[in-house]
């Protein structure tokens, strides 16, 4: 045997040792880590082809507009991706520890927010956009500080959709979590904002869209870079032979969810723009709690989560994965990492989906949006029966609803509301009736909870798809002067009643807001009670009590009626009134004696028992 072939052959010996040795090493740390150690599985780490920027992504649809489109066939997507796999087929991905939130304390927590798009609101120097300036000027619409004063709103809170810096007008695909948007205001405006909303007793919660990013952000531009960045694992990236995923699947609507770039892909359920964070890559997580604690020791007082349940999002994982289990997990995590920091943090979620599939989420959310119960109200309101909803009528159909809540977390807090910024507007889905707004205000005003009241709603603002024309500038005079914004067209709402009519008139649907508010934050019981349905005898009238019991206030509880019908409508109640007293009538003309009760057409008539 020559000199150089012995040497060639020790040289292979060597080699196959070396890569045993590789092999046994890697088996060893893969299974011999913590759950807190493992690594997350990398999906795609071939080098990509040329170098185009994140301006090639292709340009599809407004972001927003595809959500109610996908949200809409969620339930079989996720039911499909939600399949359990054998103990053999289980996918590897990351593992993280179950981290329980601490046992609730809700009493803080309580009360009535107003939602409000930044862009729409105020407008303070006259560029036609709304701006933070604008929105602090204003803050004694919403609340004056003053119990004794009933010209306000009287909420108690205020719900900011996105002010972080980002390259759309609705500002849900960020770019720099820790900035104010320019065209908003500087950082300097939103602290003074937020020590004046304090100082008139308002909480102030804000949109934090961390499911996605902009396709402009720095992480996604460096993650798509290059297969060896270390971003790249900062979002969801695989090939058309990567193992468990199958990158050409679309959603049930017809919709891409993963997008062509550089000769691989990435998973955007959104869109294009918006590529969707990695959650199973441990620095991400960590990323978005230090944004949280940033914004909290900012003195935000919680967060309204946006796309709450597509953390870990259909197909975005290898089939099998139980993604509803890992998206739980991540908000219990998320939530003990923000009571550590502010212990009344608020958050709440949005789950756009049916209550079963919303319920579990409160294990590590304080509130859930019940979408359910918008639809329910136009329902039944629209057809004049409360059996729109269930056989068993309105009031059972929610309670049913309460029950699955109260079984996932015993002090849940529910968040109704109307319809918000994806939806059609509320004055439109009742086709512009007044009386029947003032109804459908006077139920979800009155039901347990946070209501949400999104702006504008309270003077009737109208509007339909496409987004844009959901939020139009909210209508403050007749004519477009400050603090008026006029970034978008109002011929939309060329029927509605500006506000500075609308506060003037004492019939008005402002003032019916108003009304309600005050009833509701004069009442413990309707506040912070529970909830129990009471039998009418009648599909046109609504009944519920609402309770709390060893209540110190003035009313120990509130019967709640509502007549979704167009007549009057006479019921004899089979329960027992101690004490009772009309505290609110929407017509002034209902009349009650013991339990015998006249109640006016497309009305609310709540009785205080003491």
């Amino acid at each position: 045997m020559s000199a150089r072939f012995k040497f060639v052959f020790f040289q292979a010996k060597v080699i196959q040792i070396l890569i045993f040795m590789f092999v046994v090493s890697t088996l060893l740390l893969t299974s011999g880590c913590s759950s807190k150690e493992r690594l997350p599985l990398k999906t795609g780490d071939a080098e990509i082809e040329g170098q185009n920027s994140p301006a090639s992504v292709s340009d599809e649809a407004s972001s927003t507009d595809q959500s109610d489109a996908k949200n809409a066939t969620l339930a079989s997507d996720t039911s499909r991706a939600n399949v359990a796999p054998s103990a053999a087929d289980t996918p590897v991905t990351g593992v993280f520890p179950d981290v329980d939130r601490k046992p609730r304390v809700i009493e803080n927590k309580y009360g009535i927010y107003y939602e409000i798009f930044v862009r729409s609101f105020a407008d303070s120097d006259g560029d036609g956009i709304g701006d933070i300036k604008g929105m602090t000027s204003m803050l004694d619409y919403l609340n004056d500080g003053n119990s004794q004063t009933d010209t306000d709103l009287g909420v108690n809170g205020i719900y900011l959709m996105p002010v972080n810096v980002s390259p759309s007008y609705h500002k849900y695909d960020v770019i720099n979590y820790y900035e104010i948007d320019p065209e908003y205001g500087s950082m300097e405006d939103f602290e003074l904002f937020l020590t004046e909303a304090h100082k008139r007793g308002m909480r102030v919660i804000m949109d934090l869209a961390v499911n996605h990013t902009s396709s402009e952000h720095p992480w996604f531009k460096e993650s798509a870079a290059s297969s060896g960045s270390p971003y790249r694992d900062y979002y969801n990236w695989a090939y058309d032979d990567t193992e468990g995923y199958d990158v050409k699947s679309v959603l049930s609507s017809g919709s891409k969810i993963w997008h062509s770039l550089n000769g691989s892909y990435y998973y955007g359920y959104f869109w294009s723009g918006m590529p969707d964070l990695n959650y199973d890559n441990p620095k991400v997580r960590e990323e978005i709690k230090n944004v949280a604690r940033f914004w909290l020791e900012k003195g935000v007082d919680g967060f309204r989560l946006d796309a709450a349940m597509h953390i870990y999002g259909v197909y975005e994982k290898p089939v099998g994965t139980r993604l509803q289990e890992k998206n739980i997990q991540w908000w219990k995590e998320f939530g003990s990492a923000a009571e550590q920091i502010d212990p009344d943090v608020y958050l709440v979620g949005e789950v756009w989906d049916k209550t079963y599939a919303i319920a579990p989420y409160y294990e590590g959310l304080d509130s859930l949006f019940n979408f359910d119960v918008g639809e329910g109200i136009i329902k039944v309101i629209r057809s004049g029966s409360a059996a729109a909803v269930s056989s068993k009528g309105f009031s059972q159909w929610l309670a049913a609803k309460y029950e699955l809540y109260e079984k996932a977390e015993p002090k849940y807090l529910d968040a109704p509301f109307l319809t918000n910024h994806d939806q059609n507007r509320i004055m439109d889905r009742l086709s512009g009736d007044t009386a029947r707004a003032k109804l459908a205000a006077g139920i979800y005003l009155t039901l347990p909870g946070n209501p949400f009241i999104y702006y504008g709603e309270e003077i009737g603002m109208r509007g339909s798809k496409p987004d844009e024309m959901i939020r139009v500038p909210f209508i403050w005079h007749e004519e477009p002067e400050p603090p008026q914004c006029t970034w978008q067209s109002t011929l939309n709402n060329m029927s509605t009643v500006c506000h500075d009519v609308q506060s003037k008139d004492p019939d008005s649907l402002l003032n019916h807001y108003k009304r309600l508010i005050h009833v509701r934050q004069s009442s413990e019981a309707l506040m912070k009670g529970g909830f129990k349905p009471v039998e009418t005898g009648s599909r046109a009238v609504i009944g519920y009590k609402r309770y709390l019991p060893g209540n110190t206030g003035s009313w120990e509880s509130v019967i709640v009626l509502h007549n979704i019908s167009s007549e009057v409508q006479k019921v004899s109640l089979d329960i027992e009134i101690h004490n009772a007293a009309i505290i609110f009538d929407s017509t002034s003309m209902s009349n009650a004696v013991c339990t015998d009760i006249e109640i006016q057409p497309l009305s609310t008539l709540i009785i205080g028992e003491g």
